[in-house]
């Protein structure tokens, strides 16, 4: 078989100049465009940043019919770019670019809108004078900005690092008592933090011996019976998961944390369930009296988008995000952080 095969590249430009100049580099005057692609950014930064170019070029080394061997041994002729493509000139004026996303009809609030930002949470955000001025900037401008102004929405409210007593709570499923590992881990090893765990029986025991094992490799003191604790750090208590359709579970659950003082409670939710699921479990957030929250399962959700009516509820504050089902790690501190990059990537 003899052939003289074209070089083919192809490559991803910013602009049209910056494409002929890679053309002529790599492939000399030879170098002919052969298509030309517009490919939007991740994100909804596509929205403000221009279009990047997808470019196939070729250097055709032999201008006239290139014979290969058929099948049967006869002389084929093979396949030529058509010669308006191939002999047309590398320039900025044959690499069209276009805006094909009509940027200029666009605001900061067309662009949280299509982030998942549900129209309740835009009407908080629209009844705001700021943000009317920040939707008058080009986009470009206002979204960092609107940005900015939207971080100081979110509840910011810390568990004391002082002693004091917390409830992990949640509905069966959450993965309540793998995220208070995580947590216990984090506050051991790395915050050196002195810790005592409780489980407390509500309606149903705890079947799952995997909090008090690992508690023993922390070198966390682990009961069963409040009578035992020593009242002397910070308490822990995990519950087991209620179902979040039993107002008499949640009362009972209520009157079972009051009784041993434990007034701070965290909402853990699984971020993979739909929203109206995670609307619902907020509501029984209230009932509980619980003004934290942790969402879990991350590593399931390829859109974190619903996550933003979470993350900006006024009545709660995020106290950490988990991934995984590794105990010792995967927790994010930065959830509104964590939301920005996952929203607005690079």
């Amino acid at each position: 078989m003899s052939t003289n095969q074209p070089e083919t590249i192809r490559f991803v430009a910013k602009s049209a100049s910056e494409a002929a100049e890679i053309v002529r580099t790599r492939l000399g005057p030879e170098g002919r465009v052969i298509s030309v692609e517009q490919v939007a950014g991740s994100g909804l930064r596509r929205f403000v940043s221009s279009p990047q170019l997808q470019i196939v070029a070729q250097r055709v080394v032999s201008p006239g019919p290139v014979k290969v061997d058929g099948p049967n041994g006869a002389a084929q002729e093979a396949f030529q770019v058509q010669d308006a493509v191939a002999t047309s000139d590398v320039t900025s004026e044959t690499i069209k670019e276009s805006d094909p996303f009509g940027r200029e009809r666009i605001d900061c609030g067309t662009l949280l809108r299509r982030a998942g930002f549900s129209p309740s949470l835009m009407a908080r955000l629209e009844g705001a004078e700021r943000w009317r001025e920040i939707c008058a900037l080009p986009v470009s401008k206002g979204l960092s900005e609107a940005i900015s102004w939207i971080s100081k929405y979110r509840t910011r409210a810390k568990l004391s690092s002082e002693p004091c007593k917390v409830a992990f709570v949640g509905c069966a499923g959450a993965g309540k008592t793998t995220a208070l590992c995580k947590y216990l881990a984090r506050e051991a090893l790395v915050r050196g933090r002195k810790m005592e765990v409780l489980q407390l029986e509500v309606d149903k025991p705890h079947l799952d011996a995997g909090l008090s094992i690992y508690c023993d490799i922390l070198g966390v003191p682990c009961y069963d019976n409040p009578a035992d604790l020593s009242g002397q750090c910070s308490l822990f208590v995990d519950v087991p998961g209620f179902s979040s359709q039993s107002t008499d579970e949640i009362e009972r659950l209520v009157e079972a944390l009051e009784a041993i003082g434990v007034n701070d409670r965290v909402m853990v939710m699984n971020a993979a369930y739909e929203l109206p699921v995670l609307e619902r479990h907020a509501r029984v957030a209230d009932q509980l009296g619980a003004r934290y929250a942790a969402y879990t399962h991350l590593d399931e959700l390829e859109d974190v988008s619903k996550l933003w009516n979470c993350i900006l509820d006024p009545d709660r504050s995020t106290l950490f995000l988990a991934r995984g089902q590794n105990v010792a790690g995967d927790l994010i501190d930065d959830s509104f952080g964590y939301m920005i990059e996952r929203t607005f990537p690079q």
